[in-house]
Order: structure tokens, then C-alpha cells, then sequence
């Protein structure tokens, strides 16, 4: 492949996601992000590009979003892609800072909701707080490697955990799903984190992993689509009901969980059956 911008590899980062845009059937354009960096600092950007694919080549790469502040270490970038709606979402980990995910002066710990060319979009939960604040969709975020949207429009997220809480997690515009305040894991030091609980003014995970599975991407797919891996990121193509879904975890390298949505709830199951079974909020 020709054309990839320069991309900077850390311990966690480097290209990072490619997906195609709601017009690539007839241009060619897709989304993608990497990292970049320099005298060490390093951080995630976004960028759209024309993609030819018989002569495997990338052209017009156009930066339109950039991780900030960028962040000594190379960890947590999360820096995954989703588009629905006509709307760019894209998710920024913590960069192992932990506290700004809890800030709304920093876009470390987030997903955002953008306009397709990068800019926040009308309409979001905390656009009166000004920017970067305008351009977030929910807060308090660790690390979140997967995003996908299911048959009915909704937003689904996996996101790795401390030592333990893995999670899928049901993403709402406004949320705070309480990272470093809460989590059903605990530090890698063996310092104890607060556990979700009722009432704690977060949202707590609507599935989560003791111990760990290292959770990466996530893919939700109907039985029949209207061309392969169409509901792996929406762009207007609806799988058939009910979904289902995957993600690839580190801890099994390979294809280890699938789960099936149906109305709100899921149930989730290790493929082959084994010992790491998901623990459901109640």
C-alpha cells in the first residue's frame, strides 16, 4: 500500500483504524488513524483519504482531528472509528493519565461525536461547556479498543480495563462510565478501585470480565448482510435480526467471546465454552 501518511509505533499505538466513508462506493473516500509525535510526545490523529484499491494506493490525506494534549508514553490511544448518521465517532483513551478522564478541558478519555469532516457536532450533550468539551459524546473512559453500531442505532463499546473490569459498555450521549473513579477492576499496583454501584452517578458497564480477557475490537453482525462486515461499522447498511457480536481479546489471541443482542439485554457466552464466562449488571 502506497500513500500511508508516516505513522509513529509505540507499545499501544500506530495505525490505528481505517473504515469506509458513507461515499466510498463512488469516491473512494475512507477515515483512518494513526500517530504521530515528536521529541517524544506523541498523540492520535484522524485523517480521510481516497483509497484506489486495485492500484493499492492512498491519496489526498487530510488531517482532520488530533488527539490533545500530546502525552509523553505510548499507551491508550484507542483512536477507533465508527460513523452513523453522518456523524464521525471516534474514541480517545486515557493515555494512562487517568484523571482527565473525568476533565472536560482535555479530550483524553472520550468518545467524540464529529462532523464528517472533523468538527464537533450541533447537538452534542456538552456543547455548552465550549471546546473541546462541544465535541464529546460521553465521558470517563479508559481505553476503549471497540466501537459498532447495532441494527437499531445504537452504540456499543469494548473497553479494556485495570487489572480485571473489561467491559461492553452501551454508549448514551452525556454518560460518565466513571473511570478513574470506578471500575470493577483494580490498579496494577493491587490498590482497590471503588466497584460500580447504584447510585454512584456513573454508568456502570452492561458487561465486564474478572479476570481480564484484554478485550480489542468489536464487530456486530446480523446472520445475513447486505455485503460482508456491513454492520462492522454503520454507514447506512443494516444487518439482518438478531445481532450478534464479537470482539478479539489478547488474553485468548483469537476470535474468544460472542455475544447476542436482543432488546436492551445481552447474553454472552465464551466460544468454545470455558471458565471466563461475563458477569451481567444486575
Amino acid at each position: 500500500m502506497t500513500g500511508v501518511p508516516e505513522v509513529v509505533v509505540t507499545e499501544q499505538g500506530g495505525l490505528g483504524d481505517i473504515i469506509a466513508g458513507p461515499t466510498f462506493t463512488t469516491d473512494g473516500t475512507v477515515y483512518l488513524s494513526w500517530v504521530e509525535g515528536s521529541d517524544g510526545a506523541t498523540g492520535a490523529v484522524v485523517g480521510t483519504a481516497h483509497l484506489d484499491v486495485a492500484a493499492a494506493r492512498l491519496t489526498d490525506v487530510r488531517r482532520i482531528w488530533r488527539q490533545t494534549p500530546e502525552i509523553d508514553g505510548g499507551g491508550h490511544y484507542s483512536h477507533r472509528l465508527a460513523i452513523h448518521d453522518e456523524h464521525l465517532f471516534v474514541s480517545s483513551g486515557d493515555r494512562q493519565q487517568f484523571t482527565p478522564a473525568q476533565e472536560l478541558d482535555t479530550d483524553l478519555g472520550k468518545i467524540l461525536r464529529l462532523t464528517l469532516d472533523g468538527k464537533p457536532a450541533p447537538g452534542n450533550p456538552f456543547q455548552d461547556d465550549g471546546p473541546p468539551a462541544d465535541g464529546f459524546w460521553s465521558i470517563g473512559h479508559r481505553n476503549p479498543l471497540g466501537l459498532a453500531f447495532d441494527a437499531d442505532g445504537r452504540l456499543w463499546s469494548s473497553e479494556m480495563g485495570p487489572k480485571g473490569g473489561d467491559e461492553i459498555n452501551l454508549i448514551r450521549p452525556g454518560a460518565n462510565y466513571g473511570w478513574p473513579e470506578a471500575s470493577n477492576g483494580s490498579n496494577y499496583d493491587g490498590s482497590d478501585i471503588p466497584d460500580h454501584r447504584q447510585g454512584d452517578g456513573f454508568t456502570a458497564p452492561l458487561l465486564w470480565w474478572n479476570p481480564s480477557i484484554s478485550p480489542g475490537s468489536l464487530m456486530i453482525y446480523g446472520a445475513t448482510c447486505s455485503r460482508p462486515g456491513a454492520a462492522t461499522h454503520s454507514s447506512g447498511h443494516s444487518p439482518a435480526r438478531p445481532s450478534s457480536a464479537s470482539i478479539w481479546t489478547q488474553a485468548a489471541r483469537r476470535w474468544a467471546r460472542r455475544g447476542r443482542w436482543a432488546r436492551g439485554s445481552a447474553r454472552w457466552s465464551r466460544v468454545p465454552p470455558g471458565d471466563l464466562a461475563a458477569q451481567r449488571r444486575p
